[in-house]
């Protein structure tokens, strides 16, 4: 992308310039081009309320700075040439972020090819950033100016976290997730990834919280079981002979705050549509790889639904959990990584703020036994791994004492 179309874009549109501002490193402009960024950056903080800026007044400011001839003909010309671009601002601003996007991909698949710890953390924190201002135009957003002491302390208050079970993961997220957080949870076919989506979910439901559960893999009754299961601690078969005392039990623990809905297949336009009608405050979907959505490959699918999903996390102000597959790299293994992910290892992490991964192998298997391990952590920063156990018959993860201490 030319210089030119770039600062068009960012001097005819403001939302453009606060898109991709923090992105543009001295790479992508010549050392002209950088004075002239650095007075439309000069323009829009001293005047908040502009929606675009005067091409006039900033050539007027940089010439003021110049005294050499031949370096103001170099300027007049660099400016008649911004002039004379026309621009689709938002189409120039989006193809930049793309670019930067994509190349932040590469050196990330690259880090955890290395197993680079340092260099993932930062990269997909940059990733992160990145997606949320491709997905600001035309998106619901927050703001805050001068954000009042009280406000600023919610953000850190324990009484506003919303605990996730089990303890020992809970432990490791400093006490639990805020609002507009998304998990996302990895696992090999048949290692567990329901049971601890139900696990967490009976958690959700004892804080008081209305948990959405979209499906898309398993009949939605019998799902709705297992969470019966694991809310009241009850195998199949106590459920069988007495199922009205089961969901009497489950009731007084909570069961009554989730609600089920099965999908075939679906879209994120659907889960939208739940969310508008249900109005959770937990939302959980398993499985995303399942999601359609509009995209030149597999790997960009899942992509955009992960996005996606942390765009309905912030849109709605819940708490977003999502289940997605493991690669076949993760069948047998106990502790994953992100590069286990199957389908998308760099798009999926960087949609995530914190990624649950469940490993296990035949030893762990015969013991009831799983591995979790927290590949990324934003809310609490431990990246550790752990043994847990699994209770097959009530769908539900426990811990080990020793880990609660």
């Amino acid at each position: 992308m030319s210089e030119h179309k770039i600062l068009a874009a960012i001097i005819a549109d403001r939302s453009s310039f606060d898109r991709v501002d923090t992105h543009l490193t001295p790479d992508d402009v010549t050392p002209e081009g950088a004075i002239i960024l650095r007075a439309i950056r000069q323009f829009y903080k001293k005047d908040m309320k502009a929606n675009r800026a005067d091409i006039a007044l900033i050539r007027n400011k940089v010439n003021r700075g110049l005294t050499n001839p031949k370096h103001q003909e170099l300027f007049d010309l660099t400016f008649q040439r911004i002039k004379d671009t026309d621009v689709s601002a938002v189409n120039v601003i989006d193809d930049v972020l793309s670019a930067k996007r994509q190349s932040t991909e590469m050196a990330l698949a690259e880090a955890i090819h290395a197993k680079d710890r340092g260099r993932i953390d930062q990269l997909l924190d940059k990733l992160s950033t990145l997606s949320m201002d491709e997905d600001l135009q035309g998106a619901v957003h927050e703001e805050y100016q001068g954000l009042d002491a009280e406000g600023l302390i919610d953000a850190f208050d324990k009484d506003h976290l919303i605990r996730v079970a089990p303890k020992s993961l809970n432990k490791r997220l400093k006490g639990g997730v805020l609002r507009g957080h998304h998990l996302v949870i990895v696992a090999y076919p048949e290692t567990g990834k329901t049971a601890l989506v139900l696990t967490m979910m009976n958690g959700f439901v004892q804080q008081g919280l209305k948990v959405l559960y979209v499906g898309n893999e398993d009949p939605t009754k019998a799902i709705v079981r297992r969470f019966i299961s694991c809310v009241t601690g009850l195998g199949e078969e106590l459920i069988r002979n007495d199922p009205e005392g089961a969901v009497l039990n489950a009731k007084a623990k909570g069961y009554d705050n989730a609600v089920f809905v099965g999908l075939s297949g679906g879209s994120l336009e659907d889960i939208r549509g739940l969310c508008t009608k249900h109005r959770p405050d937990v939302l959980v979907v398993d499985q995303i790889r399942n999601l359609s959505a509009q995209a030149e490959n597999r790997t960009n699918q899942l992509e955009t639904v992960a996005r996606g999903m942390r765009n309905l996390a912030r849109e709605f102000d819940v708490v977003a959990v999502s289940v997605t597959q493991g690669a076949d790299s993760s069948r047998g293994k106990l502790v994953l990584d992100m590069g286990d992910v199957d389908g998308s290892n760099v798009g999926i992490p960087g949609a995530a703020d914190v990624m649950l991964m469940i490993g296990m192998n035949d030893d762990y298997d015969m013991q009831d036994r799983r591995m979790l391990t927290l590949s990324k952590n934003k809310v609490g920063g431990n990246h550790s791994h752990w043994p847990v156990g699994i209770r097959r018959e009530q769908s539900r993860f426990i811990d080990y004492a020793e880990e609660l201490k």
